[in-house]
């Protein structure tokens, strides 16, 4: 119980000090998180864990990571449960010019959780809806901010490529020409009606 405390505070207090929130969660006054969102990169043998606001290389996040959600509840996932994972930039072409934000990198929805413990849970296959597209800031914009969010889609709802045309066909602000940037996972996500569950986050710059 301690440690699901401990897990929740450092997400938040993590979340707040890098602006993730409100910059990525603009809905969201405050976040309290339903576990853990552990991710590791893989690079040269090496493997790179993503760990709340830790820089690593462009070069070492070019691939997905493995995923895995820890849920603060014991059985509190169902077989049947579907989700959706997502990795977006906010900070696209950089911190202070927001033409581009949100950029989205990767969306990966109706995956189904799997568990021995009933607390770690390793993510499926799903279907892979906009393709993971690894940093690639430009040069002299400093760190920029790469989100991965965990949503646990409505019962019954299974996204398709429709759910995604728009991020799709361009990553540049989700896709959403109709509004002033910054714009992106929020708002698709509530449109998605989904309910986040998890975030975590990691920093790259080209120099």
């Amino acid at each position: 119980m301690n440690r699901a405390i401990n897990i929740k505070a450092g997400t938040a207090q993590a979340l707040t000090e890098h602006g993730i929130l409100p910059d990525v969660l603009v809905s969201a006054s405050s976040f309290e998180s339903k576990g853990h969102l552990v991710l590791e990169y893989r690079s040269e043998g090496s493997s790179l864990p993503v760990t709340l606001g830790n820089t690593l290389e462009v070069s070492q996040t070019q691939e997905v990571p493995s995923i895995l959600f820890v849920a603060d509840k014991e059985d509190s996932i169902k077989k049947e449960d579907l989700f959706t994972v997502v990795m977006t930039d906010p900070d696209a072409p950089s911190r202070k010019d927001h033409q581009w934000s949100e950029y989205c990198h990767y969306i990966q929805g109706n995956v189904r959780l799997s568990s021995d413990d009933g607390v770690s849970y390793g993510i499926g296959e799903g279907d892979v809806l906009v393709k993971y597209l690894g940093p690639g800031p430009p040069a002299g914009t400093g760190p920029h901010r790469y989100v991965w969010l965990l949503y646990k889609q409505p019962e019954g709802r299974w996204l398709t490529q429709e759910d995604v045309v728009a991020a799709s066909s361009s990553r540049k602000n989700w896709g959403w020409t109709d509004v002033e940037p910054p714009v992106g996972v929020d708002r698709w996500a509530g449109e998605k009606n989904l309910e986040l569950m998890a975030v975590n986050f990691f920093l790259a710059e080209s120099r």
